[in-house]
């Protein structure tokens, strides 16, 4: 993964796109928590909100494989469908691959 690439792709400054990528990281750990808590108490309007703010961060910065887990996540959710246990499973390995990745990328960078 090429941080610096991706800062200047989205004309940041490196330092602000460690930063944003912290932010990401802990924002997204919150809202795949949230994602299994609401699909366990049968939320389907919290499934919704937490999977499209998934959806959304991960589309802005690049990550499609996160975006696209999470589109379909929401998509069901929207569709009364709660039966989302494998694609929860699917969304937080990847989550943690890009996790590694990104603190791999970052060099120990203060996420």
């Amino acid at each position: 993964m090429d941080i610096k690439a991706m800062a200047a792709n989205l004309e940041m400054e490196y330092g602000e796109f460690v930063e944003l990528l912290g932010l990401y990281v802990e924002k997204s750990s919150s809202a795949i928590e949230r994602l299994e808590y609401s699909v366990k108490s049968g939320n389907l309007q919290e499934v919704v909100e937490a999977s499209h703010s998934i959806k959304g961060s991960s589309g802005n910065l690049g990550f499609m494989d996160m975006y696209e887990i999470a589109k379909e996540i929401e998509m069901n959710g929207r569709e009364n469908n709660l039966d989302l246990d494998k694609n929860i499973c699917v969304l937080k390995s990847v989550f943690d691959t890009l996790k590694n990745t990104i603190e791999q990328a970052t060099e120990g960078k203060q996420l």
